[in-house]
């Protein structure tokens, strides 16, 4: 009888642990693979069918899972603007990789949501000088920027994740599952939640920001040293650091999953 009941048991948090990225799924608003051959299309597969348009981009044979996408000078993923990719908490996630990356101004994006000029955009996942990554929210005509993740631990040829969260109160950024700057200093905290409805455009980018022709703003990633990308996801929750990193070999990675 005692068999019985271990057996039922097991049963039972066999069915939880499948139920629950189920219920996580819900909370997924865009998720692009970048695996389509040749580099005409970039589908969304979440249930929001935000489908993006290629600009300039080179297919990559080897992402970090099927395919991925070689982002240039100018080349971007162009997803037509929607209230769902503005959510007022939200979580952004993808696999980077790139040996010393060019940049060809201090910024080369990997995700951003609209475009206030050249200035900002609602939320971007970007490098800052040297190839310093960060996170960041748009809000009351500024930008709030999260802790860094150095360069040389984002760009060293090998895959990385990035995951950038805003929880409706500070900003935050994880490399490989691991909170930047945790415990260090204050994390900056928008006065005003996002700012979406900017004022030159309100598309979703993945790579080259700003779509104005696909290309007003100057700067982004070089055509010598390009960056790949893959597995692009937008959630409308702040996920967990360890969310997402499953398969890295990061010792923080398992922690912080059980946090």
């Amino acid at each position: 009888m005692r068999m019985i009941v271990l057996v039922g048991t097991l049963a039972t948090a066999l069915a939880t642990t499948v139920s629950v990225p189920e219920a996580a799924a819900d909370h997924l608003r865009g998720y692009w693979k970048l695996d389509e051959a040749p580099a005409a299309a970039a589908n969304d597969s979440s249930t929001g069918m935000h489908n993006g348009t290629p600009n300039n981009v080179i297919q990559s044979l080897s992402g970090k899972s099927g395919n991925a996408l070689e982002f240039g000078a100018k080349s971007q993923v162009l997803v037509p603007n929607s209230p769902e990719l503005e959510p007022e908490q939200i979580t952004v996630e993808a696999w980077v990789k790139a040996e010393t990356p060019g940049i060809s101004s201090p910024f080369g994006y990997i995700v951003a949501k609209g475009a206030n000029d050249c200035h900002y955009a609602s939320y971007g996942l970007y490098t800052v000088a040297k190839g310093d990554v960060a996170f960041y929210v748009g809000s009351g005509g500024a930008f709030y920027r999260s802790q860094i993740a150095d360069s040389k631990d984002v760009w060293d040829g090998e895959w990385h994740h990035l995951t950038g969260t805003y929880d409706g109160d500070v900003v935050r950024l994880c490399l490989d599952g691991v909170e930047m700057g945790e415990g260090i200093a204050p994390l900056p905290r928008p006065p005003s939640g996002i700012e979406y409805g900017l004022t030159t455009s309100n598309d979703l980018f993945i790579g080259h920001f700003n779509g104005q022709g696909g290309g007003a703003c100057t700067g982004g990633w070089s055509d010598q040293m390009p960056v790949i990308i893959d597995e692009v996801k937008i959630w409308d929750v702040p996920k967990n650091c360890g969310e997402g990193c499953a398969g890295r070999k990061h010792k923080h990675c398992w922690l912080r999953w059980w946090k």
